[in-house]
């Protein structure tokens, strides 16, 4: 068969949806390249899917490469652990019933998920429980800020013990609320009026804003927030976290929260 039969051939054939699918994925495999999400969004336009849809779907991919993530370092601990209690078995022979005993009980608090108790002790002092999800806690604790005056400082706890700490002080916090998912907590300092939401890593800690002050949602102010708490909670109907504040007159806003 020549060039220009193969060609024609080629032209006439028709597959089935499976087999386009199946032909694609095989091309993009081939392609040994990445895409932007520029170039990702100009794909689903051709492809007739909305922005909001693949903005819902790149987040819910983020999250899942953060829990794969958590669970990696979680197996990497274990990892370790299980190799120390191997070397510590071999080397202590004469003791192996109570060194088996004692390492035991070690693992068992090691990889065991902790209770999140009222009062725990943490590297900053003595914290208080301000709320608390499957895996997570959040902790305020009194401390002395640089001028000796009276602060607090806000220590996220796992449920296997790692401690991540807020990096600012405040002066009263008073209320913690998880969004859903559990990738953010926000918190209320009510001697100040401040409401800031945090990663549960400590990291990227954003201001909200404050109570009797203006509330810009995007480029456009929607009112004044209220005085007290007036964090409402977390709108749970989308991927994309947005923390819900009451305003003076009140009504309740949704406000992104920055990824």
């Amino acid at each position: 068969m020549t060039l220009e039969q193969q060609q024609s051939a080629d032209a006439q054939a028709r597959y089935s949806p499976e087999e386009a699918g199946e032909i694609l994925r095989r091309a993009a495999n081939l392609q040994d390249s990445t895409f932007t999400v520029e170039q990702l969004r100009a794909i689903a336009r051709e492809a007739g899917v909305a922005d909001e849809n693949l903005e819902r779907a790149i987040e819910q991919h983020e999250q899942g490469r953060m829990q794969a993530a958590q669970e990696a370092q979680a197996r990497t601990k274990r990892k370790r652990l299980l190799k120390w209690l191997g070397l510590a078995a071999a080397g202590f022979v004469l003791s192996m019933i109570l060194g088996v005993v004692a390492l035991a009980g070690f693992w068992v608090v090691a990889t065991t998920p902790q209770s999140f108790e009222a009062t725990t002790q943490t590297s900053y002092g003595l914290g208080d429980l301000l709320a608390s999800s499957s895996s997570y806690a959040v902790y305020r604790v009194n401390t002395l800020s640089s001028g000796q005056e009276p602060a607090q400082r806000v220590v996220i706890r796992s449920r296997f013990g790692d401690e991540y700490v807020v990096g600012t002080e405040f002066q009263r916090v008073s209320f913690a609320s998880f969004a859903p998912y559990a990738s953010r907590v926000a918190l209320y300092d009510s001697a100040t009026g401040e409401i800031w939401v945090v990663e549960l890593g400590g990291k990227g800690l954003q201001r909200i804003g404050r109570s009797g002050e203006p509330l810009a949602v995007g480029n456009r102010s929607v009112g004044t927030i209220a005085n007290g708490n007036p964090i409402v909670g977390w709108e749970s109907d989308s991927v994309s976290p947005r923390l819900r504040i009451r305003l003076e007159n009140g009504q309740v806003v949704d406000v992104p929260v920055r990824r």
